[in-house]
């Protein structure tokens, strides 16, 4: 419900100025530090000691910085730990299953693996050898018993970019970072030496290329989105390195290091979490997504094409009518969405490390720009307790008890952890299926007071979470829902 809300924050942010976005990006920066320190807890909860953090947080870190840097290895593998992707050239079907099933139980019986299973949520065969194996023998073995069985090991950036431990936005996001820097240095010495800029034609065209999302989702299905992305990147640092604008490429550069952060964090957050995550006994959901209607249309890519399109056509009239170029391209840089896919990035890459923090691992970055068409919020009411019981209601049987005597004397019950002979006892009437909350018969000694209606205690956050839902415009939805809780009042429907 927070996130929802955000996104139509989001939204706004992405159609205000880039300062705002170099903004949004800096506190993604300034958040590393507390993501570095907290990502070895991720999922797992608080550790027994600070010291057991620390470590926690340095194998993580060690294990995704080993994997950077190995860019021979085409699968995921930290330590004794690796995971293969298996295809069937034919799709998935019967016989690419047991096909599966029959490599699993064949690396089984390799002398130096412990454990050996087909994770179907990861798509993977998960494998851990012992300690003093050498794991690359290992993989050729298994990778060359799968060919006997009709599988690949697929190296498809696609099927790739779906585990959440994968490097290759890391790597790609990085090397990017270091073209602005270079691009920044050049864009300086430039400056100092008074060489002569580049043709702003040469900026526009590189501006449609980078803002319009029908030529990135070209580049993206030609070359793959490493590869476009690193284009991308090196013509944007080289023409703005020559066009003597080193301003572009700082706010570029402080956007690439809020999704690198982001990045690290995911990776790093897997890696925290793996041994509870892949176990051979977790059920895992298939990697086969159910048949659903195609996608709502993305805002942002919309409002994109529409002003890269309109820029076209403004420039077009400019070269008309004034046949002057430079004009010309003035207007499709003025026409530019960049604000719109920075704001969004900024955003993005601020969420991505909240997620991450809190344990949420996220297979496909791409959905998240979904959030912008969410109109309606549903949440639980249970989502918006916390532990502790409060008194919502008390109506008194007894003549000698008020109801401000029966309320304090209930609160008091709940408070109190030993029982007491003399004191006021709760039980839950005979249709009341809750034993801890709900309506509650009052008694002291054996002799019925009155009833009082019992509730968890509203999460801290849970107001601020409901109005921020109700100010983004969404639509509150509260299900099983008790109708005396405080929060309740900021839900369009219980």
């Amino acid at each position: 419900m927070v996130f929802g809300g955000l996104a139509r924050l989001g939204l706004g942010l992405a159609l205000t100025a880039p300062a705002r976005v170099l903004g949004g990006a800096g506190e993604v920066v300034r958040a590393a530090v507390e993501v570095a320190g907290e990502v070895a807890t991720i999922g797992v909860g608080v550790t027994a000691s600070g010291t057991r953090a620390t470590m926690g947080a340095a194998r993580s870190a060690t294990g995704v910085m080993r994997r950077v840097v190995a860019v021979g290895v085409r699968h995921w593998q930290d330590g004794q730990r690796f995971h293969l992707p298996l295809r069937a050239p034919a799709g998935v079907g019967r016989r690419s299953q047991q096909a599966i099933k029959k490599v699993v139980a064949g690396v089984l019986e390799h002398p130096d693996v412990l454990v050996a299973y087909w994770d179907g949520g990861l798509g993977r065969l998960v494998v851990q050898v012992a300690e003093n194996a050498v794991t690359d023998r290992v993989v050729e073995a298994a990778t060359a018993m799968a060919a006997r069985h009709g599988l690949v090991c697929t190296t498809d950036e696609v099927e790739q970019a779906a585990h959440p431990g994968d490097v290759r936005e890391i790597r790609t996001t990085a090397i990017a970072l270091a073209m602005d820097a270079f691009g920044f240095a050049g864009a300086l010495t430039a400056g100092v030496l008074r060489l002569q800029r580049a043709p702003r034609v040469v900026t526009a065209t590189l501006t449609l290329a980078r803002e319009d999302p029908r030529v990135r989702s070209m580049l993206r299905a030609r070359w793959g989105k490493a590869t476009a992305e690193l284009v991308l990147a090196a013509a944007g640092a080289t023409v703005h390195g020559v066009g003597q604008s080193p301003t572009e490429l700082m706010l570029d550069a402080a956007l690439r290091v809020g999704q690198l952060v982001e990045a690290v964090a995911t990776a790093a957050a897997f890696d925290a979490v793996h041994d509870e995550l892949c176990v051979p006994e977790r059920t895992s959901v298939g990697r086969t997504a159910p048949v659903r209607r195609a996608a709502s249309v993305d805002p942002l890519d919309d409002y994109a094409v529409k002003a890269t399109t309109a820029s076209l056509l403004g420039a077009a009239a400019t070269l008309l009518f004034r046949q002057n170029l430079e004009q010309a391209s003035a207007a499709i840089l003025a026409g530019s969405p960049k604000p719109a896919r920075y704001g969004w990035a900024a955003y993005q890459a601020g969420l991505g490390c909240a997620l991450a923090r809190e344990g949420v691992l996220v297979r496909d970055g791409e959905r998240l720009r979904m959030l912008q068409i969410l109109d309606t919020v549903v949440v639980h009411s249970g989502a918006l307790a916390a532990t502790g019981r409060t008194v919502v209601d008390a109506n008194p049987s007894a003549v000698e008890w008020s109801q401000d005597r029966l309320w304090q004397a209930a609160e008091r019950a709940l408070r109190i952890t030993e029982s007491r002979d003399t004191g006021l006892r709760l039980r839950p009437v005979p249709d009341n299926s809750e034993t801890d909350t709900g309506l509650m018969i009052a008694s002291v000694q054996d002799r019925d007071v009155g009833t009082v209606l019992i509730s968890h205690e509203p999460d801290p956050l849970a107001h601020a979470v409901l109005d921020a839902a109700r100010r983004a415009g969404l639509r509150v939805v509260v299900v099983d829902g008790s109708p005396g809780s405080d929060h309740m009042a900021l839900a369009d429907e219980i």
